[in-house]
């Protein structure tokens, strides 16, 4: 099993924005843990415990959160770029954190289902230089990578080899790789370089042994604000994705955090999560598929389904929340509608709404 890890996390996530202007990607909460912690807590469960991070938008805040991992387990290096270096770039920025063995890298904006011991195995058996996690669910939105009957990359993106003809399988790059330390001598320093733009294109074209292991587990990355509500919801249907903590439960598909205060004829309609300390008034209803944050309150007659409320936030009576995205200590007036919306709180306190496309 490799021994060492870096988690990606310096990217603006430019797709989410206006989540992103003022919480950084990998601190999204999903379920009411930062997305992050899905990545780390797979890395201990398998073993690993020495762990590198990339830091550039609003990095301190993941640093002030995560500090040096011991809370989870693990200990945690940060590795600041100045400017984004792309993900090679960044590794290569990483290199002296990563050791002189294989190494895994993994997105900090993912959660996924996956035996890391088995593609340990699967690298090693290969002799790979790079062994890249697929999977073949949704492989044309994602960009195709096919592989032949062992296994091995014939094609990345657009790159192909010679023997592309015999291609068995198609499949979609999950954000997981394992490493070869002898990788990092073709990066250059210092200067953006990518791995799906330049490493793995230039290894596949000079013959370099490049596999795919086909995963069959979940995965769901928080790409966009679409990706970011299916996240929380399968991650209230696979609460191991990110060892979601539930003190107290109200009944099948509903669960909660402590100190959850209900008013007579309130309605949960399952799947449901609450954070700690959240009131529900009369008559109000939430579910299905609601993921709220701790010291949520909401008013009387009030009806919330498929969103996710993050912390602090006020529901005035009559409200109606449906497919949306709430960030935290927002006010909802009596008798608001959000329908399909991101609703964020500037730092002026002035209110950014968008649509969900």
């Amino acid at each position: 099993m490799v021994k060492r890890a870096m988690v990606l996390a310096a990217g603006y996530g430019e797709r989410l924005r206006p989540l992103t202007d003022l919480t950084p990607k990998p601190l999204m909460p999903v379920c009411n843990r930062p997305v992050i912690e899905g990545p780390l807590r797979l890395l201990r469960r398998h073993g690993v415990r020495q762990v590198v991070i990339n830091l550039h938008h609003r990095g301190q805040a993941i640093k002030e959160r995560l500090g040096d991992g011991g809370r989870l387990g693990l200990e945690i290096n940060y590795s600041p770029e100045e400017t984004i270096l792309g993900t090679a770039g960044g590794i290569k920025a990483a290199e002296r954190f990563l050791g002189d063995g294989p190494f895994l890298v993994i997105n900090g904006d993912i959660l996924i289902d996956l035996d890391l011991e088995e593609v340990s195995r699967f690298h090693k058996e290969k002799g790979a230089a790079v062994t890249l996690v697929l999977r073949e669910e949704e492989a044309s939105a994602y960009g195709v990578i096919k592989i032949d009957d062992d296994n091995r990359v014939v094609q990345f993106l657009r790159t192909a080899s010679g023997d592309e003809r015999h291609a068995a399988v198609q499949a979609m790059f999950t954000g997981v790789q394992i490493l070869e330390p002898s990788l990092l001598e073709l990066i250059p320093p210092g200067v953006p370089w990518g791995t799906s733009e330049n490493l793995y294109p230039q290894l596949l074209e000079e013959g370099e042994p490049v596999y795919g292991y086909v995963m069959k587990g979940a995965w769901v990355d928080i790409g966009t604000p679409r990706c970011y509500l299916e996240a929380n919801f399968m991650a209230l249907e696979n609460p191991s994705l990110l060892e979601t903590e539930v003190t107290g439960e109200t009944g099948e598909g509903i669960t909660d955090q402590g100190g959850l205060k209900l008013d007579e004829g309130v309605g949960l309609r399952p799947p449901v999560h609450l954070g700690e300390g959240c009131m529900l008034e009369k008559g109000s209803v939430a579910g299905p598929g609601v993921v709220m944050g701790s010291r949520c309150s909401v008013g009387p007659e009030s009806r919330i389904s498929n969103s996710v409320i993050w912390d602090g936030v006020e529901i005035g009576g009559d409200s109606i929340i449906v497919d949306s995205i709430v960030c935290g200590d927002v006010i909802v007036p009596p008798s608001g509608v959000i329908e399909g919306k991101m609703v964020v709180r500037n730092e002026d306190g002035s209110l950014n709404v968008r649509s969900i496309v």
